[in-house]
């Protein structure tokens, strides 16, 4: 159909005129609104074109997310502890794992040193089913609501080395737990431990400070 046909008057032929010139700078949504499309076609593809953007922000939050999930497991520590609660949740993830989408993201915070802490203790059980562990108000230690369990070692001592972040303070205590159970804490106040950015050796005394 020849447009000369169409029922408009001389503003509507320039109005048009500039809707394609529009329609060309938008990939041509709008240029078919002069091929015979109708006025509401090229009004619904028009509305439909901002979900591009939409997707480009959620692309955007997804990345971002990659590497918020990665920095979170730096947090927690590369040692093998394992406890009542998920040791993997402690574990420290690789943040340059490759991940085509973490590397687009422009800017990423530092990851967080984490030093390694052993906690040793002397304490003699009466049975098999009794062990020590440590619990304490820093999720690497169970924030008070499970524990990481020490190794038995010779002479009645036992100890395990748990990753903590550096420059951290946190509370803590050594727990007697039999099957699975907390059946003694110790009788002292809660400890306290200042990381540095060196490895420490946390040796104590049962109930002495």
């Amino acid at each position: 159909t020849d447009l000369g046909e169409h029922p408009a008057d001389v503003a509507g032929s320039q109005a048009g005129e500039l809707g394609a010139q529009v329609g060309q700078a938008s990939d041509g949504w709008c240029v078919m609104n002069l091929a015979g499309a109708s006025d509401d076609d090229c009004k619904d593809r028009s509305e439909e074109r901002p979900r591009q953007p939409a997707e480009r922000r959620d692309l955007d939050h997804e990345e971002w997310e990659v590497v918020s999930e990665h920095l979170a497991e730096g947090e927690d520590g590369k040692d093998g502890s394992t406890g009542d609660s998920d040791s993997k949740e402690w574990e420290q993830g690789d943040c340059c794992d490759g991940d085509s989408k973490a590397k687009r993201v422009a800017a990423v915070p530092p990851m967080f040193q984490n030093i390694h802490v052993a906690f040793r203790v002397h304490y003699v059980t009466h049975s098999e089913a009794q062990l020590i562990g440590v619990t304490g108000d820093h999720e690497c230690l169970g924030q008070w609501h499970s524990y990481v369990p020490l190794k038995r070692d010779k002479d009645g001592f036992w100890s395990e080395s748990i990753s903590l972040p550096a420059d951290t303070r946190v509370e803590w205590k050594f727990i007697l737990v039999e099957n699975g159970k907390v059946r003694r804490w110790e009788e002292c106040g809660n400890r306290t431990l200042v990381t540095e950015h060196e490895d420490q050796i946390v040796h104590q005394w049962w109930g002495y400070h």
